[in-house]
Parts: C-alpha cells; sequence; structure tokens
C-alpha cells in the first residue's frame, strides 16, 4: 500500500494505474489475472503475470496452507 501511494505522488494516479495493469496482465495475452492465478486464465501462460512471477513461492506456500 504505502509503496502504491509513494509510486502515485511519483508518477501520477494515470501512469501508476497503466504500471499495475502491465503488473498484472499475462505476457503472452495480455488478459488481467488476479495475484494468486498461477496460469493465465485464458492462455494457460505460466506465470500469468508480473505480479505472480515475483512472488510465486509465496503464493505456493499459502496455497499449500490452504489446501
Amino acid at each position: 500500500l504505502w509503496e502504491s501511494l509513494e509510486q502515485i505522488n511519483k508518477v501520477g494516479y494515470s501512469e501508476w494505474f497503466d504500471e499495475q495493469m502491465e503488473h498484472y496482465a499475462c505476457p503472452q495475452c495480455g488478459t488481467i489475472n488476479s495475484a494468486y492465478d498461477k496460469v493465465c486464465r485464458s492462455c494457460g501462460h505460466d506465470p500469468s503475470c508480473g505480479y505472480v512471477q515475483e512472488h510465486k513461492q509465496e503464493i505456493e506456500g499459502f496455497s499449500r496452507k490452504t489446501s
């Protein structure tokens, strides 16, 4: 949250929003995915987005705990 607020103050809301859309978009097809979609819900690309690529271990650890 705080990092997002700092980035918004630095680059403005529109640019920050575009960054977020790119960060959560599939690099293969551009579909916006949830942070918990390990693979793209549209084309199956792994990982589904930049967020998942950066946090894959934490997501998998959380998934194991809730299964």
